[in-house]
Parts: structure tokens; C-alpha cells; sequence
């Protein structure tokens, strides 16, 4: 992100957290501490899995004529598939993770859409 000044932030985390200084509202982190905690935890297990998944399907779409490609493919798809379960079960049937739309939920819902294009259909985890 450039900054009127010129200045650059990078890195997602830390961007929505200089966004959350300088624009308080409205809110992006819960005000509650534990659903803040909470929504840190979520949100970097998304940032790490989610991109590490995603990396791995796109080197095997890439390397598309490899031996192991077809392995790597399904190896994303089970991960994906395993980690959107564990985000349904963190969501435990609320509109949003932390009762209120919060950073975590933009942190999950990015991925969802490419689901389908690793094998993976998004309506399996309502």
C-alpha cells in the first residue's frame, strides 16, 4: 500500500492493521479482546494456508506435464477441502466468525471463489 506521503506498507496483516489505527470505524478487530485473539488466529491460519494451498495447486497447474502434477492437484484439493471444514466448524453456524464482520472474514471468504478451480465445490460447506 502507498501512503499519500509516499511511504509503503506491505503485507496484508499489517496493512488492515494500520488501516484500523487511522480509520477506526468502522471497525475492522473486534472490540472484545478474546474475539480479537480470536480473530488473529483465524485470519493467520488463512493467510498461511490458504496461500501455501494455493501456491502448491498453481506450481502443479503450472508444471502441468509433470509426473507429480496430478498428485500435487489432489494434494490441494484435500487441503483446501480440510481447511474449509475447520473454518465451518470455526464459524459454528454464525453469520460471521467473530458475531460481527470483522478482518477474518474478508481473510476467508477471498478464497472461496477458487475453490472450484481446484476440485473443490464451496457449496459442500455452507
Amino acid at each position: 500500500m502507498v501512503l499519500d506521503d509516499g511511504g509503503t506498507i506491505t503485507d496484508s496483516t499489517i496493512i488492515s492493521e494500520y488501516i484500523e489505527e487511522v480509520y477506526p470505524e468502522p471497525r475492522l478487530y473486534p472490540k472484545d479482546p478474546y474475539k480479537r485473539a480470536r480473530m488473529r488466529t483465524i485470519e493467520d491460519l488463512c493467510d498461511r494456508s490458504f496461500d501455501a494451498i494455493g501456491f502448491g495447486n498453481w506450481l502443479a497447474v503450472l508444471r502441468d506435464k509433470a509426473p507429480e502434477s496430478g498428485v500435487m492437484k489432489q494434494a490441494a484439493s484435500e487441503e483446501l477441502r480440510a481447511l474449509l471444514g475447520v473454518l465451518e466448524g470455526e464459524l459454528g453456524g454464525r453469520d460471521f466468525f467473530c458475531g460481527e464482520l470483522s478482518l477474518v472474514d474478508f481473510a476467508a471468504i477471498c478464497y472461496v471463489p477458487g475453490a472450484k478451480t481446484m476440485g473443490v465445490n464451496p457449496g459442500e460447506f455452507p
